[in-house]
């Protein structure tokens, strides 16, 4: 008799205070995949051939603007086509403390890309960059380094 209330078991009957995380686990590394994914098409400003450079990489920030070149000599800023004088209207609201970004065309001649780069400069913003690609053969050397293979 006392070996069976040794043995006996305790049932208790009270409710689960644990959450199950897993559904939410599920979503959040769904988001994690599609914002990977979704990213690096995230493109602002036109397409264009942009000439190759052998200069070393830079960043680019988040927040930026492009003022785009296209072959037929069209401007854009951001993603908005416009006028030289539209340009200029625009340009006088952005900081002079921000980086405007060039990226024409390599079919476009020297001197309306100079132009437009007067233009930025004229409003004060002193920080011009230009967009290149690297060369194929030194990408090619900058996969090679980091492991990437196409």
């Amino acid at each position: 008799m006392a070996a069976s209330r040794f043995f006996r078991s305790k049932k208790s009957f009270g409710t689960l205070s644990d959450v199950n995380m897993i559904p939410l686990v599920d979503i959040v590394f769904t988001l994690l995949i599609v914002f990977m994914v979704l990213a690096p098409m995230i493109h602002k400003g036109i397409e264009v051939q942009v000439p190759e450079s052998a200069a070393g990489e830079t960043v680019v920030d988040q927040e930026r603007h492009i003022v785009s070149l296209n072959q037929e000599g069209r401007i854009w800023f951001d993603d908005q086509e416009m006028s030289l004088e539209e340009l200029r209207a625009r340009l006088q609201s952005v900081s002079s403390e921000d980086t405007l970004y060039v990226q024409a065309d390599k079919y476009v001649p020297y001197g309306e890309v100079i132009a437009v780069i007067s233009e930025i400069k004229g409003h004060g913003i002193g920080n011009v960059g230009l967009v290149t690609s690297p060369r194929p053969s030194q990408q090619n050397a900058r996969d090679n380094r980091t492991g990437r293979s196409e």
